[in-house]
């Protein structure tokens, strides 16, 4: 399923966003979750520690609680595509249906092999014909980054919509990373590199 034009969905004001809850845990506990980043608390948590940990505790706590989604219900849009004024909405299903690109990689989030199945950025940008310049990939919490254009080649980056055979939820960085052969280039294990590679992303758009 892709269609033109936003997604009209109504959510209950005593709903919290699930960004909005990654942003009160990240605020809570001192870590980030979600930013590919930050691996560290910050240095300024250190002199509070004690009381940061037990915030921290709670917050587990609750997000073991709080009913999180596992994985978006079929026929619901979990990718959005921008560029220009057209705005292209993708459920699952729709990605799942263009040419896929599986392999095999180890990253720094993860440990041993891991199989990532997705679509080649570089499929995104052809049907649109773009060939130059820079897109903006944004997660679900706001967390954004740019990508050049000139990354999205052959055998280059995917939206990983299945790591390891499985469909990834939001707690397995789902549902949508994008993830770049790591060990096939030494010019893919850079901090660069590792900042592109965004996971929970739910909307690309080309810049101007």
């Amino acid at each position: 399923m892709c269609r033109n034009g936003k997604a009209n969905v109504e959510v209950p004001t005593c709903v919290p966003s699930l960004a909005a809850r990654l942003a009160e845990d990240r605020s809570e506990s001192g870590y980030d979750f979600v930013t590919p980043h930050r691996l560290f608390p910050r240095s300024t948590d250190v002199l509070i520690m004690e009381p940061v940990m037990t915030r921290f505790c709670r917050a587990l706590i609750a997000a073991v609680l709080i009913p999180w989604p596992a994985l978006a219900a079929a026929g619901e849009a979990i990718l959005t595509f921008r560029v220009g004024e057209d705005v292209h909405e993708y459920d699952r299903e729709a990605l799942a249906a263009m040419p896929a690109v599986t392999f095999r990689t180890t990253t720094i989030w993860t440990e041993g092999d891991q199989t990532f199945t997705g679509v080649p950025l570089a499929h995104f940008l052809a049907v649109v014909d773009v060939a130059e310049g820079m897109i903006e990939a944004r997660a679900i919490n706001d967390y954004a980054v740019q990508i050049p254009v000139s990354d999205a080649v052959e055998d280059g980056p995917i939206i990983a919509y299945r790591r390891n055979g499985e469909d990834m939820s939001v707690r397995d960085k789902g549902p949508l990373w994008i993830v770049y052969p790591f060990d096939s280039k030494q010019e893919y294990q850079s901090e660069v590199i590792y900042s592109r590679s965004i996971w929970q992303l739910d909307r690309l758009s080309v810049l101007p």
